[in-house]
């Protein structure tokens, strides 16, 4: 189906032929992000599965409606600080946010650019170009923008429902910390792998730390965490590294309490400092 709406594209826009060209190159490749993130939330354009939640507006003239990776970025003129050839505007709300070892930090980093979109502040379609915002529509947006209660919308309230993990301290500093008064809870220090991985360039857990913004496993229908703690049915969650020995690799990856101890060694070993996948274990 994806690949007949891009052939409908390049049939009727001769100047999106290259566009499309590359597209199916890459859809056509067993793995990468854009092949990944069709069948996603993420996948934001006109065309996308999830039209009528939020969505590019289809009737709409612009151009860029068909398109995946601009809603995100772009590869000229980007802000690419914080993140690959970022091309939306992120947000510059004061979020409320929990107390940690380190201290009340403020969202920074990959974790900011998430929220430009997330807290309802800046419109979804908001991008750095010349042409203006992508007309965005649906039921989860208003005037273009995510509203209270949709999906997808967290607010600059970072301490209620499932949001309250807090994001953008330093994971050593903090560990180390927390470890001081209440040892045996964290894993210090991280594998090369997690530190990779699931930190930013500087150390710091961010959004990215949880979530998969390319690829969720097939979860994009599922709207909240099913269990406190097994978090298979979370949109974007980092199901690559969510294995079935009880709990969550994901949050056993730094919490040494997360992590079950049933696990046969080498694979246990496997599961939380390797990323290895689950279904390529025995």
């Amino acid at each position: 189906m994806i690949f007949n709406r891009l052939i409908a594209v390049a049939a009727t826009q001769p100047a999106a032929r290259w566009g499309v060209m590359v597209a199916l190159l890459l859809l056509a490749a067993p793995s990468g992000g854009y092949a990944d993130i069709v069948n996603t939330r993420h996948n934001l354009s006109a065309w996308s599965p999830y039209v009528g939640s939020a969505s590019a507006d289809p009737s709409s003239p612009d151009f860029r409606r068909n398109r995946v990776c601009i809603f995100c970025h772009m590869p000229h003129n980007a802000e690419s600080t914080q993140a690959p050839l970022w091309g939306h505007m992120s947000t510059v709300s004061t979020f409320v946010v929990i107390s940690t070892t380190v201290g009340k930090i403020q969202p920074n980093g990959i974790s900011r650019k998430c929220l430009g979109c997330h807290d309802g502040t800046v419109a979804v379609g908001a991008v750095f170009s010349v042409d203006g915002d992508i007309p965005v529509v649906g039921s989860s947006v208003s005037s273009g923008y995510l509203q209270p209660g949709s999906i997808g919308y967290i607010g600059t309230d970072l301490t209620t429902g499932h949001y309250n993990h807090p994001v953008s301290m330093n994971y050593s500093s903090a560990a180390y910390l927390k470890e001081q008064v209440d040892p045996g809870k964290f894993i210090l220090p991280l594998s090369d792998y997690n530190k990779k991985v699931l930190l930013d360039g500087e150390g710091r857990v961010q959004c990215h730390s949880c979530h998969n913004p390319h690829n969720d496993g097939g979860n994009s229908h599922n709207l909240y965490l099913g269990e406190a703690d097994a978090a298979t049915g979370d949109p974007l969650w980092r199901k690559e590294m969510d294995c079935h020995c009880n709990n969550s690799t994901v949050c056993g990856s730094c919490h040494d309490w997360a992590r079950d101890k049933g696990c046969p060694g080498t694979v246990y070993d496997e599961y939380y400092e390797h990323g290895i996948l689950c279904d390529s274990l025995p």
